[in-house]
């Protein structure tokens, strides 16, 4: 094998490297997206329904079940400043 057909052979190896970990992305971008949508607004403790309820003018996301509510970074931040 001549030194150019190993460059090309090295070429296509390193292209075809580059395909197989752009489908691995994509897959685990696609995984992670339907995962979001399983679990989007469902209480972590019992997986039923979360509903946003106002308190003390912040937005609490609160299980309509076991009745725990649950809160984001922001809306921890904005209830201590109160």
């Amino acid at each position: 094998m001549t030194r150019v057909e190993e460059y090309f052979e090295r070429q296509e190896l390193e292209v075809r490297r580059k395909r197989a970990r752009e489908r691995t992305e994509m897959m685990q971008t696609d995984e992670r997206t339907k995962l979001k949508m399983l679990h989007f607004m469902k209480c972590p403790k019992c997986g039923m329904d979360l509903q946003t309820i106002e308190l003390q003018g912040t937005s609490v996301d609160q299980c309509l079940v076991c009745r725990g509510a649950w809160l984001d970074q922001r809306e921890i931040e904005r209830l201590l400043e109160r």
